[in-house]
Formats: C-alpha cells, structure tokens, sequence
C-alpha cells in the first residue's frame, strides 16, 4: 500500500472517530443499572439518552457467539449512532454468557431486565409501551426468542412493537441435542429434550 493511501485510510478514520466522539459527548450514559442477580452476579444494563430525546426505547441485547461483553457492543455501534442521532434512549443489556451458562439461562434473565426496564422506563423518560428491541448474531437469535415467545393471547400493549434481528441464528432443527459451543452445550440436557419434543 502506498503513502498516499496510507494517509488516506488514516485521515478517514480519525475523521470517523472525531464523528462518534462527538455523537458521544452529546449523549449520557446511566450506567449499571441492576436487574438481577445470578450465582451472586449481578446483571445488568446500561442507559444512553440522546441530546433530543424522542420518548421512544430501544433495548440492545449486547450478544454476539451468546457472550455478553463490550466487544459485542462495539460491533453495534454504528447502528446505534442512528438511534440515538434520532432521538432514541437505548438500552443496553446484558446476559449471563457462555460457556458458564446456557441460553435458556439468557433468554429467563433477559426476560427479568426487560421487565425491570418496563417498571422503571418512566424514570428515564421512555414510554414502556413504545419499546423496541434489537440484538445482532446471537443477540438477534434471543430478541426473536424474546418476542416470538409471547403467546397471542398474553400479549399485552407494552410487548415490543419492533424486532430488529441482524444476523440472527433462526433455524435450529439441524443442530443435534449434542452441539457444543465454546466446549459445551448449548442447552441443558432438558431444554434439548423440549426441543426434539417440538419437532
């Protein structure tokens, strides 16, 4: 690669830097706020109110290889500049991961947080009614989980009126009770059997 290429690529990057600083410094970040707690751990999500907030929630599931850290957050965060470009309060939340944990143990506690941003939405001037929630890779998987759960009949007004689910992991009838990720399984031997019972 040339210099002048080099120079290139280097001046666009840190004009890209410059523009999510500043998207940064326009935004604040309540952080920690605590939904629950497992195995004497707590779990929780972080808050980022726009400048201009519109009164509108988006929940985050910070999810990626069904691991639950900052890299997965970083992946997203050109979409969610977007969000909060346009006035939306995002919340970021996050899950017991594996290998400790299994996803019926991520999709119960995610269940928790979001029913504790529910309660508390009106505190960071959302509206509960208005949610909706976006998860990429495996975060997408378990916002499908999350909202594809809810039985029509038990539906409520303040269940997500939006999905978003980039990347999402949505046909698991070929993947055998057996599968490992990360060294172990997916599910716990009983959630493997509920599967095999649905097909």
């Amino acid at each position: 690669m040339d210099i002048a290429r080099k120079i290139h690529y280097l001046t666009l990057f840190m004009a890209l830097s410059f523009v999510c600083q500043v998207n940064a410094q326009a935004s604040e970040i309540d952080r920690h706020n605590v939904y629950g707690h497992k195995d004497g751990m707590a779990m929780y999500y972080d808050v980022e109110v726009p400048s201009s907030p519109n009164g509108l929630g988006v929940v985050f599931i910070v999810s990626g290889g069904f691991l639950s850290g900052a890299d997965n957050l970083n992946i997203a965060r050109p979409f969610w500049e977007v969000l909060l470009e346009h006035g939306y309060t995002l919340f970021q939340i996050y899950h017991p991961g594996m290998p400790t944990y299994r996803i019926p143990d991520a999709v119960e506690a995610l269940s928790t947080g979001i029913q504790h941003i529910k309660d508390n939405s009106e505190s960071f001037g959302v509206d509960s009614e208005r949610l909706g929630v976006l998860g990429i890779s495996s975060g997408g998987h378990l916002a499908l989980q999350l909202s594809m759960g809810i039985e029509p009949g038990k539906r409520r007004d303040n269940d997500f009126k939006a999905v978003i689910a980039i990347m999402p992991i949505t046909d698991l009838g070929n993947i055998p009770p057996e599968a490992e990720l990360f060294g172990c399984l997916l599910y716990t031997s009983d959630a493997a059997d509920e599967e095999d019972s649905v097909d």
